[in-house]
């Protein structure tokens, strides 16, 4: 347990972070999802033998149908190489088949089986019981507007995604 002189010092650090900061706005997010995220998939990993790019993969396969890889990397923004090694780990587990497209015949679909889609359920359950948690300090219409604002910035993510060079923004 941190001293009380510790813990007050890390707490004015952590609203300067969140509140005093040219990125404050998007800092806030990554804060919360930091601690939502992170010790969530430590858990998953520790309890299900569970990595974020196989939970990721699995969440874009039950809930959009047949995928091909690439799509799962587009749709979740996680690297190619994560995806590629979640893949062939989830099909080792026997909880993801692959089978030629039917729209793309030099495109591999992926689908989850039955036991990916439980395993997938499961872990959705212990996730939304999180959420709940994490949404408990807003009232159910700051809940919406915050879906409004999220689900606005994330419909606006390809416009600012792709990364430019530091020295072109210096340059301006």
């Amino acid at each position: 347990m941190q001293s009380q002189p510790n813990q007050q010092a890390s707490n004015a650090v952590r609203e300067r972070l969140l509140r005093s900061n040219p990125i404050a706005a998007i800092w806030r997010i990554a804060h919360v999802a930091n601690y939502y995220v992170f010790p969530m998939f430590a858990e998953f990993d520790r309890s299900l033998g569970l990595t974020r790019s196989q939970f990721v993969s699995l969440l874009c396969l039950c809930h959009g149908g047949a995928t091909s890889a690439q799509e799962i990397v587009v749709g979740s923004g996680l690297p190619k190489n994560s995806i590629s090694r979640a893949v062939r780990e989830l099909e080792a587990r026997q909880l993801l088949t692959r089978s030629k497209s039917r729209k793309d015949l030099r495109s591999i679909d992926l689908e989850p089986t039955a036991s990916g889609a439980q395993l997938l359920d499961h872990c959705l359950e212990f996730a939304a019981e999180r959420q709940a948690r994490a949404l408990a300090a807003l009232s159910e219409e700051e809940r919406a507007q915050l879906d409004i604002l999220m689900s606005k910035l994330c419909d606006h993510v390809p416009e600012w995604a792709e990364m430019r060079p530091m020295a072109d923004i210096a340059a301006e």
